[in-house]
C-alpha cells in the first residue's frame, strides 16, 4: 500500500509540474493524464530523469510526450542531463618573459624583396 502512495505522488509531480491549470481538471481529465502519466514511468525514463527536465514550457496533456516530436524532446533532454560540464581551470600568468626571441630570416620571395633586403 505504501509503495502506491508513491507512485500517485509521482503522478502527481508529472502531471503538475508539466501542465496547465491542474486545478480546473474534471475527473476524466484526471484519468486520462494519470493514465498517460503511468505510462510515461514505465518507460524507459525513471522518476530521478522526471524530476531533472526543465518545465519551460506547460503542456495542455501528458500526450505530448508520446508524440514524435515530445519523444524527441525527452530523447534530447536526456542526453543534456547526461552532458558533465566541468568547471574551467584558471592559469596564473605572469608578467616576467621566459626566454629569448628568436629571430627568423625570411629568404627573398619576390624581385622587389631581393631588391630591399638584399641577401639571397
Amino acid at each position: 500500500m505504501a509503495e502506491q502512495v508513491k507512485d500517485i505522488t509521482k503522478w502527481r509531480f508529472i502531471i503538475k509540474k508539466f501542465l496547465n491549470d491542474v486545478n480546473k481538471f474534471q475527473s476524466k481529465d484526471w484519468a486520462r493524464e494519470v493514465k498517460i502519466a503511468k505510462k510515461l514511468l514505465n518507460s524507459k525514463f525513471d522518476f530521478d530523469f522526471w524530476k531533472r527536465v526543465p518545465a519551460d514550457k506547460k503542456y495542455f496533456s501528458l500526450a505530448f510526450f508520446l508524440t514524435s516530436e515530445g519523444k524527441v524532446f525527452l530523447l534530447q533532454q536526456k542526453r543534456l542531463l547526461k552532458v558533465e560540464i566541468t568547471p574551467k581551470q584558471d592559469y596564473l600568468l605572469s608578467d616576467k618573459k621566459l626566454g629569448e626571441d628568436k629571430k627568423i630570416e625570411h629568404k627573398p620571395q619576390t624581385l622587389l624583396d631581393f631588391l630591399k633586403y638584399g641577401k639571397s
